[in-house]
């Protein structure tokens, strides 16, 4: 009778665990990334990310670099927040891997592959879905010619970057949207 009673509850366990793993999905797309150089960590530890660039202006060929990573509990109520980071003019990739991503790069030796990606536990996708964008065009991976001139471009330019982004990931398109970064 004891045993019945133990695998009943290993049995619940292992039912919640894999409710719990199948509720978490990745969603597969284009700009997903699956794997790392220099990864250090297991698959289960691996964040769902995506990295790649979208229009800001389809007619000059203007493209802005992001990498997003989804909360990491899948809550539903966790909002966008969208990172800059200042200058203007500096990839927001700094922040991404050094300062409040899930990922950390760090230097192993001296050697030109000396490197390593782990993760970091104290990440703001602990409660934020995070995109981090490298603008204005010209900055960091985003690209394009000609290249924007004044603040009022560079703004026309991100809002619609943010359009894309809505567009390619919808299920965002209702959540809270918080815009920070730091410097100007």
């Amino acid at each position: 009778k004891e045993q019945k009673h133990m695998i009943s509850k290993t049995s619940i366990i292992l039912a919640m665990v894999g409710a719990y793993s199948s509720a978490y999905e990745c969603y597969s797309n284009d700009h997903q990334v699956t794997e790392l150089e220099y990864w250090q960590g297991t698959e289960e530890e691996f964040p769902c990310m995506y990295a790649g660039t979208l229009f800001s202006d389809e007619a000059e060929q203007h493209n802005m670099f992001y990498w997003f990573y989804r909360n990491e509990d899948d809550n539903a109520d966790a909002p966008l927040v969208i990172w800059l980071n200042g200058g203007p003019g500096a990839s927001s990739t700094f922040a991404n891997f050094l300062m409040n991503g899930p990922l950390r790069v760090t230097r192993t030796g001296d050697g030109e592959d000396d490197y390593a990606v782990n993760r970091e536990e104290k990440a703001w996708t602990n409660v934020s879905n995070m995109v981090y964008v490298d603008q204005p065009v010209g900055t960091g991976f985003s690209y394009g010619e000609p290249l924007l001139t004044n603040m009022e471009e560079a703004g026309h330019e991100f809002v619609n970057f943010c359009l894309a982004f809505l567009e390619k990931y919808p299920e965002f398109k209702d959540k809270q949207l918080y815009l920070t970064g730091e410097s100007y």
